[in-house]
C-alpha cells in the first residue's frame, strides 16, 4: 500500500483483517456469461452453500459442474453434505496458484477495476452493493470453452 502523507507525520492505516466484511459468491455461468452474485457477511464453508443452493435453484433440472480454487472456505463440512446432498452437483478442485484455469477470476478483475477501484465511498457496504449492482448486470464473455474444449468442461454435452 502506498499513499502521500507530510514528511514529519505519521500516518496510521486501519484495516479490518478478519472475515467480518460484506463479501460476495460470484459463479460464472460459462456460456451466456452472467454471474449469479449471492451477498454473505463471512466467507466460510457454511456460507458457501448459500451461493450453491442458489445456482441448484436457478438450473432445477441440469447437472451443474463447479470448478474451485483452493481457498479455504471452499472446503468444510457443511460443503461436503451439500455436495452429498446434490448428486447433480459436481465439482472440480483446481490446482494450487493456477488463476488461469478459473474463469471467474477475470469478472472478479473486471469487477474490481469497474466498482471497486477509486471511489469515493466512506463506508465497505456501499461498495459492496456497487460492485454487486455491477456484477448482477454486467455479462462476461469466456474462452474458457473454446480454450479448454467443452469436452473436457461439461463431457456429454454438445
Amino acid at each position: 500500500m502506498a499513499g502521500w502523507a507530510p514528511q514529519s507525520e505519521t500516518v496510521t492505516v486501519w484495516g479490518d483483517l478478519g472475515r467480518a466484511h460484506p463479501a460476495c459468491y460470484g459463479t460464472l455461468e460459462l456460456k451466456p456469461g452472467a454471474v449469479v452474485v449471492t451477498e454473505s457477511p463471512q466467507m466460510h464453508a457454511a456460507a458457501t452453500v448459500v451461493p450453491l443452493d442458489a445456482v441448484l435453484a436457478r438450473y432445477p433440472d441440469v447437472p451443474i459442474r463447479r470448478r474451485w480454487d483452493r481457498v479455504p472456505w471452499h472446503q468444510g463440512a457443511a460443503l461436503r453434505a451439500c455436495l452429498a446432498e446434490n448428486p447433480r452437483l459436481d465439482s472440480i478442485r483446481l490446482p494450487t496458484a493456477a488463476p488461469d484455469r478459473n474463469p471467474q477470476e477475470p469478472v472478479w478483475r473486471a469487477a474490481r477495476r469497474k466498482a471497486c477501484h477509486h471511489h469515493t465511498e466512506q463506508r465497505l457496504p456501499g461498495v459492496a452493493e456497487r460492485c454487486t449492482q455491477y456484477l448482477t448486470n454486467a455479462t462476461f464473455p469466456s474462452a474458457f470453452l473454446t480454450r479448454y474444449g467443452w469436452y473436457l468442461v461439461c463431457p456429454g454435452v454438445t
